[in-house]
């Protein structure tokens, strides 16, 4: 029993470590719709444009909050998104450094390419693959459990996940 509960710890800490790449995706899409937002308030910002808000009667700038703040919060969401992007590019060079134990021609592979690295969701897959979903999820597993089992696989793991 405390065997199967160690393999599924291991298949478990592969499968987020071949997440990494979806998540710093989704998150730096979800900083860009931020961003079209606050790009949006700040030239709709009641009906008046920024220059309007964020000058006072005496042409000072009111630097405590209105539309400076916008501009500021949307430089600093700039900023992130670059750094998501760059921490999505590290990320897939993981994944693709990771797949290359899997042979180049397997159905395994395919799958887990096709999951991990182009973002497919399993419907897509299934399609595009040829097979139903019971027999994708049997390859995926399949595919999981050779990683799992390559030292150099899971000594990367490790890391990763001691580093999160």
């Amino acid at each position: 029993m405390q065997m199967d509960s160690n393999i599924d710890i291991e298949r478990d800490h592969l499968l987020d470590y071949l997440s990494q790449y979806s998540l710093a995706i989704s998150e730096k899409h979800r900083l860009e719709r931020r961003l079209s937002q606050i790009r949006w308030d700040m030239t709709h910002l009641h009906g008046r444009r920024l220059q309007d808000v964020t000058m006072g009667r005496a042409g000072r700038d009111k630097r405590e909050g209105g539309g400076t703040a916008l501009v500021i919060k949307a430089d600093e969401i700039e900023r992130r998104i670059i750094e998501q992007t760059s921490a999505a590019c590290d990320a897939l060079l993981c994944i693709f450094d990771i797949m290359d134990y899997l042979p180049i021609l397997s159905i395994e592979r395919t799958v887990l390419e096709m999951r991990y690295i182009d973002l497919y969701p399993w419907a897509l897959i299934s399609k595009k693959v040829e097979i139903s979903r019971s027999r994708l999820f049997d390859y995926h597993n399949a595919g999981i459990d050779l990683l799992r089992l390559v030292p150099e696989i899971s000594i990367k793991v490790a890391r990763y996940i001691g580093g999160t």
